[in-house]
């Protein structure tokens, strides 16, 4: 049997590209048995253009749609809101009542949210006993000095009402429209946010509070305190709304949080190009800084050296005086991976260092001294990364750490763990950390779910700095056994070729070309292993072009393939993204 579900929108003209991102999620990830009527408060400038536009998504799915033009004279009084992002036309939802005097009930959303699921579970809640529901401020991160002075008692908690299910009827009742009125008013010297401060001034004594689910906000996605519960965890593994509530949009930068997502619905729209005019004349522009420039770089507010790009290889006179003479240039490559160890205590699935099938083995610190002495001179990274295999089953991994920044006193040094090993590690481990300012960035595995937590508070309880948290619940298969891939263009999408490894005096492009060796004689195969580069024999220019230019292991690598994460078997086959060609050798 099918059901209406009423949905309502506050935008300008200028948002309603945006508001057509999130009307196609919508539709996409409906059932069958969903109609939706939207209505769209505006301020009555919206052109006749953008409205035969958003009508062409009808295409995904049927639906009504009503533009409501709202007396925006009740509005100029109410001042604006602190963040440029959020315009005053975001306060016209406090007139939902009045304006949808027929409607009983409504999800309302903000535009600048993508819905991931069916809204049926949401739209079926019973509120008739409450204003509203939408999802409270993360309880662990609740400000309740500004809730004081939004005068909310602290046993309540403050909402953000970008996602709401608001009971119409019950706001008629009690006409809470007035109150809205009043308190913009009264609260505008303290109000950060007027729209949502208010709604939770004169609404809090009655709002159901939401699974946080409903209104995933990826700015939080590395808050600690979003794995401290399982409601916060779901929401994390299966958001059904991700709304980006911060200034920073994924329409502006590619470097937000689901980035991908976004663009991926965004295609599916006519505003496409209009959508992301601005960031492609922003990548335009990073690709011509990238191909020539000359930057000054600092330390300590002296200028220490020049980077220099031509071409887009980047060279650095690395002495304080860059008029001297005798400067040295190094060409610069965005990182450095080393292995303290080879092997692992984890079984991953198409593991793509191969440490679920390397021998076991323990790099001596005397060696890594050795080489990366020998690659400083010779190569700048901007990031050295100390990892393995498990890096802390070296019981001397303090010395690897502290080395690393004696050698690279300026770089950001980062060391990757699965934290298994984490609550045995030593004092030594942690003073070194701490001593050298090197980020912790750690991966999340489904087998380490239910410590997570724990090794989360444990890092930030030894002041060590928290990098990166990579969530592996999926591996990605990158692995063609035919070989009959095209090395150029397999280099040039490749994302892990800014990976290169140093390993035993040498260095290679990526972990595949740097370990395959292992995989060979594990499973009995000859792929084509990259012998590398010696770092000794060779100087910077020939260890920039072999780092550069794409190996015959990049034959055997293809466009990755997204698997769920899984304990090894330990057969060959599961790093394959396409299936192995079986030759007949009926007729040989």
């Amino acid at each position: 049997m099918n059901y209406s579900i009423n949905i309502g929108f506050t935008v300008d003209n200028k948002y309603v590209k945006y508001l057509a991102v999130t009307i196609i999620s919508i539709l996409k990830n409906s059932n069958n048995s969903e109609e939706f009527n939207f209505y769209i408060l505006n301020d009555g400038n919206i052109t006749q253009k953008n409205k035969s536009l958003l009508n062409k998504l009808k295409r995904i799915k049927h639906f009504n749609i009503k533009w409501v033009t709202v007396n925006t004279n009740d509005y100029v009084d109410q001042g604006t809101n602190l963040r440029e992002d959020i315009t005053i036309t975001t306060n016209y939802r406090f007139s939902l009542a009045s304006v949808l005097p027929d409607i009983e009930k409504i999800i309302f959303l903000d535009a600048d949210l993508i819905v991931q699921g069916s809204l049926s579970a949401l739209w079926q809640l019973d509120i008739a006993n409450y204003y509203m529901a939408c999802c409270p401020w993360l309880v662990e991160v609740q400000d309740r000095e500004y809730n004081r002075k939004l005068d909310i008692p602290d046993e309540y908690l403050y909402t953000n009402t970008g996602v709401m299910l608001v009971n119409l009827n019950k706001w008629r009742e009690d006409n809470v429209e007035k109150e809205f009125f009043i308190n913009a008013k009264k609260y505008r010297s303290v109000c950060k946010f007027l729209d949502q401060d208010v709604l939770n001034i004169t609404l809090y004594k009655n709002i159901y509070y939401l699974n946080q689910k409903w209104n995933f906000r990826p700015s939080i996605w590395f808050n600690l305190a979003y794995y401290k519960n399982n409601e916060y965890k779901e929401a994390f593994d299966n958001p059904q709304i991700i709304h980006w509530a911060d200034p920073i949009k994924p329409w502006q930068k590619d470097t937000v949080k689901y980035f991908n997502v976004y663009r991926n619905y965004a295609k599916l729209t006519s505003f496409f190009k209009e959508i992301y005019k601005d960031i492609e004349t922003e990548k335009r522009k990073i690709f011509i800084s990238k191909l020539f420039s000359i930057k000054n770089n600092y330390k300590n507010n002296v200028k220490s050296h020049k980077i220099i790009t031509v071409l887009g290889i980047k060279f650095k006179i690395r002495q304080n005086n860059v008029n001297n003479k005798n400067d040295k240039i190094l060409p610069v490559l965005p990182r450095l991976e080393v292995h303290v160890v080879d092997h692992c205590n984890l079984n991953c699935k198409g593991c793509t260092h191969y440490c679920n099938v390397a021998n076991e083995k323990f790099i001596k610190i005397e060696d890594y001294v050795k080489d990366l002495e020998e690659i400083s001179k010779k190569l700048d990274f901007q990031e050295i990364k100390i990892m393995g295999g498990e890096p802390l089953l070296h019981k001397e991994i303090h010395k690897f750490i502290r080395e690393t920044r004696r050698i690279f006193p300026t770089k950001r040094i980062v060391f990757i763990s699965n934290c298994l090993l984490l609550d045995t590690a030593s004092e030594e481990f942690w003073d070194a950390m701490r001593d050298t300012n090197t980020f912790f960035n750690l991966t999340k595995y489904p087998v380490t779910n239910n410590k997570f937590t724990h090794y989360l508070d444990l890092i930030v309880s030894k002041n060590v700095l928290l990098g990166n948290i990579h969530v592996a619940n999926e591996f990605w298969l990158i692995h063609n056994p035919n070989g009959n891939s095209n090395p150029q263009e397999m280099y040039q999408k490749c994302e892990e070729a800014y990976c290169r490894q140093l390993r035993d005096g040498k260095l290679y492009i990526c972990p595949d070309a740097c370990y395959m060796d292992y995989y060979n004689a594990y499973f009995n195969k000859n792929i084509p292993v990259d012998k590398g580069i010696d770092i000794y024999s060779h100087n910077s220019y020939e260890l920039y072009n072999y780092l550069t230019t794409p190996k015959e292991t990049c034959k055997f690598c293809t466009y990755k393939k997204i698997v769920p994460w899984e304990q090894s078997q330990k057969k060959y086959d599961e790093w394959n993204a396409i299936e192995e060609l079986q030759v007949d050798i009926s007729n040989t």
